[in-house]
């Protein structure tokens, strides 16, 4: 990462599965190429599953977010960080 610039992550966890999700991720990431996203399954803990946005653009980095909640099952997500949504979360 070059010096002085910003990156920006954001995380939501949720109770899907990674399978469940994976059709509607497909769908995020390639509605936004400007971030990565990364998924992490977990075996043990209050959540299935850690969904994340990485990007040098703040922007960028709140619209995958949102979309990525907005995208995922009422009820499923258990908390998010970062973000506009953070304040939001369903």
């Amino acid at each position: 990462m070059a010096a002085g610039r910003r990156f920006y992550s954001r995380a939501v966890y949720t109770m899907c599965r990674e399978t469940d999700i994976a059709e509607m991720l497909d769908l995020v990431v390639a509605a936004h190429a400007e971030v990565e996203i990364g998924s992490y399954p977990v075996m043990d803990g209050d959540y299935r599953v850690k969904l994340t946005v990485d990007s040098r653009d703040r922007g960028a980095a709140d619209r995958a977010l949102e979309a990525l909640v907005e995208a995922l099952p009422v009820g499923a997500v258990v908390r998010v960080e970062g973000g506009a949504a953070a304040a939001g979360s369903r």
